[in-house]
């Protein structure tokens, strides 16, 4: 997978992505690259304001989540609606208003 001379690279530890934008259509889309895993992808601005609204700790749920290796987890909301993971003893309609 080659990337493009005007990509950005975005890297730490864990991961590295590519990002460039593409005219596609009526429009610009950024497309990130993802050679670690193979994968392209090409978002639209509206993805991107989405994923900009998106609390970094309903984000970071969601990651811990899909982690290969990690058991599966339920995601409840505190008290202020930001979604984290439920501990063993918690149920959805218990998610700890202090997480």
């Amino acid at each position: 997978m080659s990337q493009q001379p005007d990509s950005i690279r975005i890297v730490n530890e864990f991961a590295e992505a590519y990002i460039r934008p593409v005219v596609h259509g009526n429009g610009t889309r950024l497309e990130v690259t993802a050679p670690r895993v193979g994968t392209v992808s090409t978002i639209d601005a509206v993805i991107l304001e989405a994923l900009a609204a998106v609390a970094p700790e309903d984000l970071t749920a969601i990651l811990v989540a899909t982690v290969p290796g990690n058991a599966p987890h339920v995601v409840g909301r505190n008290a202020n609606g930001s979604a984290h993971l439920l501990n063993d003893n918690e149920s959805a309609g218990e998610a700890n208003p202090d997480a």
